[in-house]
């Protein structure tokens, strides 16, 4: 989100709440659950979110990690990558991206398919995406890292975020 870019919040919100009947699969970032759903925590507003469409909801909040959301199913925190920061610019798109690049890894090329993804599928797929923007982090600017590296970088079993 770029609040800069919204005159009307209250307004923007309500759009929010629309478009989620037409969302599939939604990544956001802490910092912009704080501004669109203010005082619920990440499970409330997941939750809510996961109600009004979305197969799956991804919220990620930096150094700390990401956590998937499914009805059915209870939160799957996955830990970043430690690494030497040297800007976040573009770490929340190389996350994303990297979310669309490892489930088409997995052979998910249709939203239907998101629901049955095992938990290890899911698990590797979230990796993937934290080490993309981990290692974008490594970096001044927006500069994602290239699949090759990003491979390189994973490790051989995803970690779970701390509790």
């Amino acid at each position: 989100m770029r609040l800069s870019l919204i005159g009307d919040l209250p307004a923007y919100r309500l759009r929010v709440q629309r478009w989620m009947r037409y969302t599939d699969l939604l990544k956001l970032s802490d910092e912009d659950i704080a501004v669109l759903a203010p005082g619920r925590s990440h499970d409330e507003a997941a939750s809510s979110w996961l109600k009004a469409g979305p197969r799956a909801v991804v919220i990620t909040s930096g150094g700390d990690g990401a956590v998937l959301y499914r009805n059915g199913h209870p939160p799957m925190p996955v830990a970043a990558p430690k690494v030497t920061l040297a800007d976040t610019i573009g770490a929340g798109d190389t996350f994303t991206a990297g979310l669309s690049v490892a489930l088409l890894d997995q052979g998910v090329s249709d939203a239907a398919q998101l629901a049955g993804l095992p938990d290890a599928a899911w698990r590797q797929v979230l990796q993937f995406a934290a080490t993309a923007a981990a290692l974008n982090c490594t970096r001044e600017g927006a500069n994602p890292p290239t699949l090759a590296e990003v491979r390189a970088a994973l490790p051989a079993e995803p970690r779970e975020a701390p509790e």
